[in-house]
């Protein structure tokens, strides 16, 4: 029991220091994850579209033409777009649709279709100088205009980033049930103009979707479970890999570099022995909220770059926990046994950059699919 009480006079200060980083690592491993639980009840309900389970419902098929992308704001989710929008129907539907409702002409207008993400300015649609329609063929109507508004953009997982992906989407939906009016895309003429780009990402493609869109109410009638045709083109970006790795893993890299060498520079100069990963974790703490600046803020989650960053500033601390060790008791060991300590604990260092230089090999990889 005296030889335990001992032992705990002596180590008492390197016990509370373990606990302390143990403590540290726990919370941080509970708090990055507590917030990734969600109860939220789901009110909207998307569903790919059936687009031959309709057979008598009148059918509007709606290409679209993006001709110009800006005013992209991340930390707002919105972007503004503008381009062609046109409509195309058969006389078959037309029938269709003056048998069930009032005799008037299918059109793309207001009165018929709205865009369910863009954010309305007064009271002007999202689609605007709209022609009169006019058959050509002798049997297809065809209609014509412009579209320009905000739109808002989906949630952005930056679980991947510096390598996320950005879906900007142009979502059109019908006001009339699916039994009335069905919506599909003109996939075929349906493209991207050469000029849309975004800065920091390439453009990947353009996705398009035909969904059925439902919501648990019934509007205030008896009847429920309606569902709604909506139509979805997504402008595919993916973040250019090539200026990420510039400034955001070369400065981390150089710092990681800089912790190894200070662990073979020698204990004459123990000063700068531990200023170096004292600084480094200064040098850390900058960089990341320089990144942290591009990114929405209030996210609940933790990036790959955070990740990154996380194992750095572990990496930082147990080089400067050695150091001061190692210095601790070279310094405070006798004339006669200095030299042979201070041989043990460089051959100790060394080890220790050794595996410090694989770990940063190998972390990057591990954390990718953590």
């Amino acid at each position: 029991m005296h030889f335990v009480r001992r032992l705990f006079r002596l180590y008492f200060h390197r016990f509370f220091l373990l606990l302390f980083l143990g403590s540290l690592i726990t919370i941080f491993a509970i708090g990055s994850r507590i917030d990734l639980v969600s109860t939220r009840v789901l009110n909207e309900v998307y569903r790919p579209a059936d687009l031959h389970g309709q057979k008598d419902a009148s059918r509007l098929e709606i290409g679209l033409f993006v001709g110009n992308l800006h005013g992209v704001d991340h930390s707002l989710g919105i972007f503004s777009a503008d381009g062609e929008i046109w409509g195309k129907w058969d006389d078959a539907s037309q029938g269709r649709w003056k048998e069930l409702g009032p005799d008037k002409t299918i059109s793309i207008d207001s009165g018929f279709i709205y865009s369910s993400n863009a954010i309305s300015e007064g009271d002007q649609s999202f689609a605007k100088k709209i022609g009169n329609p006019y058959s050509y063929s002798g049997r297809t109507s065809y209609q014509a205009g412009d579209f320009s508004s905000k739109f808002k953009m989906h949630p952005v997982d930056y679980r991947q980033f510096p390598f996320e992906s950005i879906y900007l989407p142009i979502e059109v939906r019908t006001k009339f049930p699916v039994e009335r009016l069905l919506l599909s895309i003109d996939e075929r003429d349906s493209f991207v103009s050469d000029r849309v780009s975004l800065p920091g990402y390439r453009f990947v493609g353009l996705n398009s979707k035909n969904l059925f869109w439902h919501a648990k109410t019934s509007w205030g009638h008896d009847v429920d479970g309606l569902a709604y045709s909506q139509l979805q083109w997504e402008l595919h970006f993916r973040r250019s890999i090539g200026p990420s790795f510039v400034r955001l893993f070369l400065p981390l890299a150089s710092a990681m570099a800089a912790v190894i060498f200070s662990l073979v520079v020698s204990f004459k100069v123990s000063a700068q022995k531990i200023s170096i990963p004292t600084s480094i974790l200064l040098v850390l703490a900058v960089l990341q909220d320089r990144w942290h600046s591009t990114l929405p803020q209030g996210l609940k989650y933790l990036t790959y770059m955070d990740q990154l960053f996380v194992f750095a500033y572990l990496v930082t601390v147990i080089v400067l926990v050695q150091s001061v060790y190692c210095v601790n008791r070279c310094y405070g060991a006798s004339e006669g046994v200095q030299p042979e300590i201070a041989v043990r604990m460089r051959h100790h260092q060394r080890i220790l950059a050794s595996g410090i230089s694989v770990a940063l090999l190998v972390a990057p990889f591990v954390l990718w699919f953590v």
